[in-house]
C-alpha cells in the first residue's frame, strides 16, 4: 500500500499531518529529542518505583518505633 501524499502549505498541515499519522509524529519526535529526552519516562518510572520502595521501609521502621513506644508506655 502506497503511502497517502501530504501538501503542507502551512505549518497547521503539518500539525494535522503528525494527529493523523502517529507513526510519523514518533519518527520526528525519534529525531527531534535527545536520547536522554526518550528515556527520561522510563527513568522518570524507576526512580518512582525505588522512592516507594524506601517510603514502604521508612514506614516499617516507624511502625517498629511505635510499636516500641506502645511497650514502653505500658511499663
Amino acid at each position: 500500500m502506497k503511502d497517502k501524499e501530504f501538501i503542507i502549505k502551512e505549518f497547521e498541515d503539518l500539525l494535522n499531518l503528525l494527529r493523523e499519522r502517529p507513526d510519523y509524529l514518533e519518527k520526528l519526535r525519534v529525531l527531534i529529542l535527545t536520547k536522554e529526552l526518550l528515556e527520561l519516562p522510563m527513568k522518570f518510572e524507576e526512580f518512582r518505583n525505588e522512592v516507594n520502595r524506601r517510603f514502604d521501609e521508612v514506614d516499617k521502621r516507624f511502625e517498629k518505633v511505635d510499636k516500641r513506644f506502645e511497650e514502653s508506655d505500658r511499663k
